[in-house]
C-alpha cells in the first residue's frame, strides 16, 4: 500500500491581553483669560481578556481608568493679571475626529462608544456630577458643575468596552483619535468658556507615547510550522483487526512562552472540520479504504480527539499542555502519528491533513 503525505500546519492563536493605562493631558495655550494650570492623570488599569467575554458593547472588566483634578491644583485657573477673569462654563466633549461606534447603557447613563487604536478595543467616557458620574452620550456633551468661576476642577473615568471585533495578538500602543490640527492623539477634550463664551480654552485628554500598552502573554512557535509525516508502506495483514494501529511517525513543535501563559490546544481535521473522534479523515484524493490515521500527546496511550479550529477558552477536545514559568520558557509538544484500521481494508494511498491551534490563557 502506497503512503501520501501527510500535511501539518499550525495556526498560531493568541488571547490574552495585558492592558496597561497611564493617561495624562498635555497643556495647550489659547487666546483666554484662563490657563490650562493641571497636567491630569488617570489610575492605572491592568486588564486581564477573557475571550468568552468578548460581546460588542460589554465594558471590559477591570478596564477602568480614573483621572482627576482638585481645588487645590485645578484643570482650569483664572490668571492672575486678568481681574475680570469668570469662567462660566466647563464640560467634557467627544472626540473631534471619532464617530461613535456604538453605545452601551449603564446606571450612569448611556454611553457612546468610540475606537482606539487597537481593533476590537474602544472607549467610554463618565464625568462625576454631584455624587454621581455621567456617561458622554453620542449628542450632548458633559457640563462639569462649577464650584468656584476661577477655577475648575472635576473627576473623570475612562471605560473600555470590547467592539466586537477581533482583538490582535502582539503589543500595542494603545491611544485615542486624533483630536487636534497638530496630531495630538486623546480620548476626549475638556473645556472652559469665560466671558459670554468670547474666551475658550481646551485641552486633550492625552497618552505619552509608550504608557498605554496592550502586552499579550502568548508563546511563538520556534519550530517549523509545517510537517510532513511519513508513515511508510505496509501490507494489509499488518491491520489485523479495527482499532490495530501500525506505522509511526514522530514530530516535535517547540514554543517560546512568557512566563505564566497557560498552553492549551485543539487539534482540527482538514477534511472534515466537524469531526471530533480520535481518527483523522483520509482527503479525497485518497484511494485506500477501511484506514484513518490517529495522533498521540507525549506517548499518552489515548489517542487525541478532534475539535473545531477555534481559540474560544471553553472548547470541546482541548487538552492541556503546560504554564510557563519564566519568559521565554521553552515548552516541547511531542506528537507521534499512527495510521490506525476503522473497517474493512483496500489498498491504495492514504493521507490526511491536520492542523493544530494552540491557545493562549
Amino acid at each position: 500500500m502506497q503512503e501520501r503525505h501527510l500535511r501539518w500546519n499550525i495556526n498560531e492563536m493568541k488571547i490574552l491581553l495585558t492592558i496597561i493605562l497611564l493617561l495624562s493631558s498635555s497643556v495647550v495655550y489659547c487666546a483666554s483669560p484662563i490657563e490650562n494650570h493641571h497636567e491630569e492623570y488617570a489610575d492605572g488599569a491592568s486588564i486581564v481578556i477573557d475571550p468568552s467575554d468578548i460581546i460588542a458593547g460589554n465594558p471590559i472588566k477591570n478596564g477602568v481608568s480614573y483621572g482627576f483634578s482638585t481645588e487645590v491644583d485645578p484643570t482650569f485657573l483664572c490668571k492672575n493679571s486678568i481681574a475680570n477673569c469668570k469662567i462660566e462654563s466647563a464640560y467634557l466633549s467627544q472626540p473631534l475626529a471619532n464617530a461613535p461606534s456604538g453605545t452601551f447603557i449603564n446606571e450612569n447613563g448611556e454611553h457612546a462608544i468610540y475606537k482606539t487604536n487597537v481593533t476590537g478595543i474602544g472607549y467610554s467616557l463618565e464625568v462625576k456630577v454631584g455624587d454621581n458620574f455621567v456617561g458622554l452620550n453620542s449628542t450632548d456633551k458633559l457640563e462639569i458643575p462649577l464650584v468656584d468661576t476661577n477655577k475648575v476642577w472635576f473627576e473623570f473615568k475612562i471605560i473600555f468596552v470590547y467592539t466586537g471585533e477581533t482583538i490582535p495578538s502582539g503589543n500595542h500602543n494603545i491611544t485615542g483619535p486624533e483630536i487636534d490640527p497638530a496630531g495630538t492623539l486623546g480620548f476626549a477634550r475638556l473645556y472652559a468658556d469665560t466671558q459670554g463664551s468670547l474666551y475658550n480654552t481646551n485641552i486633550p485628554i492625552l497618552t505619552y507615547g509608550d504608557d498605554i500598552i496592550v502586552t499579550t502573554p502568548s508563546c511563538e512557535v520556534a519550530s517549523d510550522k509545517e510537517f510532513t509525516l511519513d508513515l511508510g508502506e505496509h501490507n494489509m495483514n499488518e491491520f489485523s483487526a479495527v482499532g490495530q494501529t501500525v506505522g509511526k511517525a514522530d514530530m516535535q513543535i517547540n514554543l517560546k512562552c512568557k512566563n505564566g501563559t497557560v498552553v492549551s490546544a485543539v487539534m482540527t481535521d482538514q477534511s472534515n472540520p466537524g469531526n471530533t473522534s480520535d481518527t483523522l479523515s483520509l482527503t479525497e484524493s485518497s484511494t485506500a479504504k477501511g484506514i484513518g490515521i490517529q495522533f498521540f500527546n507525549d506517548n499518552n496511550a489515548n489517542p487525541i480527539k478532534y475539535g473545531p479550529d477555534s481559540i474560544a477558552s471553553e472548547q470541546s477536545n482541548k487538552w492541556y499542555i503546560a504554564t510557563a514559568d519564566k519568559d521565554d520558557d521553552l515548552i516541547d509538544v511531542n506528537l507521534t502519528a499512527k495510521y490506525v484500521r476503522t473497517g474493512d481494508i483496500k489498498a491504495g494511498d492514504a493521507s490526511g491533513i491536520a492542523s493544530v491551534t494552540f491557545i493562549y490563557e
